[in-house]
């Protein structure tokens, strides 16, 4: 993971760096800085890193001017500081810890371990979607269609067309990608049965996914986010082989 230090104090920048190196080898300190400014100029033009390490009183621009200075920002903040009175205000800002001056080593690996926590459903995204791409025939073409019986008649569709289907008793209902909700004539053992496996998953006794519309995966909490919004239950009896598939 990449960090970068901001501190006014150039012992502390040094004393932290020295933590970094030397104990946590998942961490690579891209830069440091002694002015919060600088470190604003710094990320105008380079990608961004995973997590800052920033003091609070510094003169210029403090810790918190920093972030309310990005208020998009695509990093994890862990503040340093001498003074315990803004852990209040550290909280608000959402940062992964609050650690004081001198930095305690167990703090700082405990802090890193936070932050690992919370970027893990991000990495596992990144790692589904470039599984899936890896999957063979990820674009469908004419011979992926599936053949879906409804409204009195046979439908031909495209599996991008379907989102995922629930069981609904001796029926099931299918959820389509421009929000149409179809109730289907058939349980859901036997959709499972006519879907193809290369884009299709039982991840729960009573929901089918397309797994070209996951967004996230929360492992710990087992459920999986379809679309950026739709949570659906990851049976644990599925787990390993979900896992094993697409991670």
């Amino acid at each position: 993971m990449r960090c970068i230090i901001i501190d006014d104090e150039v012992n502390a920048i040094k004393a932290l760096r020295w933590e970094i190196e030397n104990y946590l080898p998942e961490l690579t300190i891209v830069s440091t800085f002694n002015s919060a400014i600088d470190a604003l100029e710094y990320l105008k033009s380079h990608p961004a890193p995973d997590l800052v390490f920033l003091d609070i009183e510094m003169p210029e621009m403090n810790g918190f001017d920093f972030i309310n200075s990005v208020p998009d920002r695509e990093f994890e903040i862990v503040f340093t500081t001498a003074y315990s009175e803004f852990a209040l205000e550290a909280i608000k800002k959402e940062a992964v810890d609050y650690l004081l001056k001198p930095i305690d080593s167990e703090d700082l690996r405990k802090a890193v371990e936070k932050l690992k926590k919370r970027l893990a459903p991000i990495q596992k995204q990144e790692n589904i979607t470039e599984n899936l791409k890896a999957i063979k025939g990820y674009n469908s073409n004419e011979s992926d269609k599936v053949k879906i019986s409804f409204d009195g008649k046979i439908n031909f569709m495209n599996p991008e067309e379907i989102v995922y289907l629930m069981s609904d008793g001796n029926y099931s209902k299918l959820y389509l990608q421009d929000g149409k909700e179809i109730l289907l004539t058939f349980k859901l053992k036997e959709m499972q049965q006519e879907l193809p496996e290369k884009y299709f998953f039982r991840v729960h006794k009573s929901y089918i996914i397309n797994v070209q519309k996951i967004s996230s995966f929360y492992k710990n909490e087992n459920f999986i986010v379809l679309n950026e919004k739709i949570n659906i239950p990851l049976a644990r009896s599925r787990k390993a082989e979900f896992i094993r598939k697409y991670l």
